[in-house]
């Protein structure tokens, strides 16, 4: 059957576009190469010999952004201070994101009010 080692090759041809990582099975000692897990997802099991990485969803406020082998969800730890506004909330894919709402700006971490021009003039941009 010389067709199945070109069905082989297909198969790892379109899988191309999906990460992988090296794994070594705890059992056997054999080392694999492993698909990972799209983002909002994570391993629940690595892959062995005969299955597949077994990705699952992430638990509520908890994400990952980019393809991985983490066995766990990253926490959405980002929380809007004081004079902040939420312009993303926390979901499967991205962490929360804040921005300093309308009239300030950020500096070193802090929301700074905009100083008022005196009378007759104006703001420049540079």
């Amino acid at each position: 059957w010389m067709f199945a080692p070109f069905l082989l090759f297909l198969a790892e041809l379109s899988s191309g576009s999906q990460p992988t990582y090296q794994w070594k099975d705890v059992v056997t000692k054999e080392k694999l190469t492993c698909q990972q897990c799209p983002p909002g997802t994570f391993v629940a099991q690595h892959c062995t010999r005969d299955r597949q990485t077994l990705c699952e969803p992430c638990p509520e406020l908890h994400y990952t952004q980019y393809w991985n082998y983490l066995e766990k969800c990253r926490y959405c730890n980002v929380i809007c201070g004081e004079k902040q506004v939420e312009v993303q909330p926390c979901n499967s894919t991205h962490n929360r994101v804040c921005q300093c709402q309308e009239g300030y700006y950020s500096e070193m971490e802090f929301c700074i009010r905009h100083s008022e021009c005196p009378p007759g003039s104006g703001v420049e941009k540079l």
